[in-house]
């Protein structure tokens, strides 16, 4: 538990005397999802319960995540109808079941003064509005003269005002903002102030003034509550400058698919290009390359069955499918055209090599799918062999390594019997083109 936050520590949020963080560590036999979701329900309960608690954030280590689970930004410059908006997308969101610790980043600021010079009477006295603000500047903060240095170190030298000057917001008024004219002109005489309440912070993203909603999911996956959450906002109309998006994990999730998606498409033109180069043919490849999407389908039907969630790991599980199913296909093609060069019929060659590669396809098959077992912890309750394969990071590996099992099995299964029917359809007339001109020849009688 830690009461306050030290000074030279960096966070995201406003924190100091008036907050406390408590960290909860679990043994690693209870480390599982189930124990972790009932011991933050508990924590939240009692916490929310205590009447000094004005709101609660629960986070737990996410794996390549940095944002909130759910965030949504709101992009404005006033900072009123930021806060307004704010308020009312944080409604919304509260309608959602499944979303906890909802908050938002408007924090109750401190009171200020808001001086506004008058135009006309600033010209009318003939000052330069720009020296007269900076003038009430550093008479109120301070001006930096000079820097003393002390080893690696700068410290700033900062001029200020007559504390006497700025005991009270009425003297402050009576400085005079034409020091060097005969006749003095006191600061009230040229503007007006306002006793306001001032923000606590002024965030920015992409320097641009935006207020965040957050909040965690409890029970819903992170595409599912952005579906929940654009329902919700999908009738709201914000003012005419403030623009309201969904970030946090959910954009990080987006930039993760769009580069996982270019890094599949660019693995299988890399794989393509190879194979062109070794096989001398554009055709074949292609035919080859029918086993990838053999092997999505065993990857899509294996994640329904087991629920487990698409994401990086996934993704990365796909990329190496990429590269190692087409290794059957390969084997099998350039056997058949082993045999069609040796004058053998399309069809007999299929059959031919399909009855001879068909041992080495299942041995390599299963000798990879045997050595990716212990990365999925499905091994854990052998005695000899569990505690090697469970621990740390488990649940981080055990994506891939079912996704890469299961688009292999099937890519394997299905490649036997669909590669060699697209081969026979794609070259199946090459064997009536070296039918037909013996059938002619033998038509023609031969000369007396």
């Amino acid at each position: 538990l830690t009461v306050g936050v030290e000074k030279d520590t960096l966070t995201r949020e406003i924190e100091g005397k008036h907050t406390a963080r408590l960290t909860v560590r679990l043994s690693p036999d209870a480390a599982t999802a189930e124990n972790e979701d009932r011991i933050i329900t508990v924590v939240r309960d009692m916490i929310s319960q205590h009447p000094a608690v004005r709101s609660v954030d629960i986070t737990r280590p996410t794996p390549f995540a940095l944002d909130a689970p759910v965030q949504v930004e709101i992009l404005g410059y006033d900072l009123e109808k930021l806060s307004s908006t704010a308020a009312e997308v944080a409604t919304r969101l509260s309608r959602v079941p499944g979303l906890t610790d909802l908050q938002t980043t408007v924090r109750p600021g401190h009171p200020e003064a808001r001086i506004t010079f008058d135009r006309d009477k600033t010209l009318e006295y003939g000052l330069d509005l720009e020296a007269a603000s900076r003038l009430v500047r550093d008479q109120v903060l301070g001006n930096v003269g000079t820097r003393f240095s002390e080893g690696d170190d700068r410290i700033d030298v900062r001029v200020l005002g007559d504390e006497v000057v700025l005991g009270s917001l009425d003297r402050v008024l009576d400085v005079v903002v034409n020091p060097a004219s005969p006749t003095p002109v006191p600061l009230s005489a040229v503007a007006n102030v306002e006793i306001v309440q001032g923000p606590a912070e002024i965030r920015r993203i992409g320097n641009t003034r935006a207020v965040l909603v957050t909040a965690s999911t409890s029970g819903l996956d992170l595409g599912g509550s952005a579906r929940a959450i654009e329902a919700q906002l999908a009738d709201l109309v914000p003012p005419d400058d403030v623009i309201v998006q969904l970030g946090g994990q959910k954009r990080e999730m987006d930039e993760a698919q769009k580069s996982m998606q270019f890094a599949l498409l660019l693995a299988l033109f890399l794989v393509y290009a190879v194979m062109a180069s070794q096989f001398e043919s554009w055709l074949q490849p292609l035919i080859i390359l029918v086993t990838v999407p053999l092997a999505m389908v065993g990857v899509v039907f294996t994640l329904d069955w087991l629920e487990i969630p698409l994401s990086v790991v996934v993704f990365i599980g796909m990329i190496l499918l990429a590269g190692i199913v087409v290794a059957n296909a390969i084997v099998l093609l350039d056997r058949v055209n082993q045999t069609r060069a040796q004058g053998v019929g399309v069809y007999d060659a299929l059959m031919e090599a399909g009855s001879t590669r068909l041992r080495p396809i299942y041995m390599t098959a299963n000798t990879t799918v045997i050595g990716l077992l212990p990365m999925t912890g499905w091994l854990a309750p052998i005695p000899w062999i569990g505690p090697m394969c469970a621990g740390a990071g488990l649940e981080l590996r055990a994506p891939m390594a079912i996704s890469v099992m299961a688009g292999l099995t099937c890519s394997t299964v299905l490649t036997l019997v669909v590669i060699p029917a697209v081969y026979y359809l794609v070259y199946r007339h090459q064997d009536a083109r070296a039918a037909a001109p013996l059938t002619a020849n033998a038509a023609i009688p031969e000369p007396a």
